[in-house]
């Protein structure tokens, strides 16, 4: 059996598709930024609230996903979201302040948003599909080698399936990760930082 990294399809496709009343387009960013969603709900002080806060994100998202101007923005518009109705709870339930759960100055904001709490993880999802995208450059055998690397796959078990000696498992990881570094996507990421 060999293992294959699915490419996954660009934010702009399941978007694109989700305004188009794809549920199964809709399902995927539900899957691929819920974590981000709860997180940030969790962040923001929702404690048992979280669950709730995130399926209303949802609910919001689906009723406006049709109106996202940049699709690119998605993660940043769920974290917003979800944030304000962290807010709109605890207003509504004479909370004098949100209370994240960070004491102040643990979070590391992006520049210019200073009161972002989701800024962390918005930087973060976006530096993971930078790289998927620079995984979608290898060749199919790199993109499997580096599927074995990320899962820490033992090297009998990559020697198995990608037909090679135990021997040359090492240099020949080496020179994908040359390979993968060497990409436009993770050049421009590593000048960011």
């Amino acid at each position: 059996m060999t293992t294959t990294i699915a490419r996954p399809l660009e934010l702009e496709d399941l978007v694109a598709r989700a305004a188009a009343g794809d549920t199964t387009a809709f399902g995927g960013l539900v899957r691929r930024y819920d974590p981000l969603v709860r997180a940030t709900a969790r962040r923001c002080g929702a404690g048992a609230d979280a669950e709730d806060l995130a399926q209303e994100t949802w609910v919001r998202l689906m009723q406006h996903v049709g109106r996202l101007r940049e699709p690119a923005a998605l993660p940043a518009w769920l974290c917003r979201t979800v944030r304000n109705l962290c807010y709109s709870r605890g207003r509504r339930l004479n909370r004098v302040r949100f209370t994240p759960l960070e004491p102040d100055g643990a979070i590391d904001p992006l520049p210019g948003d200073p009161e972002d709490p989701c800024a962390e993880e918005v930087v973060g999802w976006a530096s993971a599909a930078v790289i998927h995208r620079a995984l979608g450059r290898l060749s199919d055998r790199d993109q499997r080698l580096a599927g074995h690397v990320m899962a820490q796959t033992a090297y009998g078990d990559i020697s198995r399936d990608l037909q090679m000696p135990l021997g040359s498992i090492g240099p020949t990881r080496e020179r994908m990760l040359r390979r993968l570094g060497a990409t436009r996507e993770i050049r421009r990421l590593a000048d960011a930082a």
